[in-house]
């Protein structure tokens, strides 16, 4: 499989010739800090809550949703179908995973 077309979207403006593409030391502990600074105690708004994992499961089950095809996206995932099973699916429906693997990058100002 290929990369998404909407990965390729977030990921090309990001592209360089060697080196890290994202330079945090930890990817989680940061969407955990973003996650919390989306709450506003002043205006009484909760803050999201961040699961772990959260972006592979979603992907996994969006993936599954979209192809129908578990053992497949198992090995893309390098889990086994039965991992996937337990752990990782959460059913959606197909035109759900459409629309997440729709989402693209706000376009700059200027493009």
């Amino acid at each position: 499989m290929s990369v998404k077309a909407n990965l390729k979207a977030f990921l090309l403006p990001l592209a360089k010739k060697n080196g890290r593409v994202v330079s945090l030391v930890n990817t989680t502990k940061q969407l955990l800090k973003t996650a919390t600074d989306t709450g506003d105690e002043e205006n009484e708004i909760e803050a999201l809550e961040w699961k772990h994992n959260a972006l592979r499961h979603t992907y996994i089950s969006a993936r599954v949703a979209e192809s129908g095809d578990v053992p497949r996206v198992a090995d893309e995932a390098g889990n086994s179908p039965q991992i996937i099973r337990t752990n990782y699916l959460k059913r959606i429906r197909p035109a759900a995973a459409a629309e997440w693997f729709a989402i693209q990058p706000e376009p700059k100002a200027g493009n």
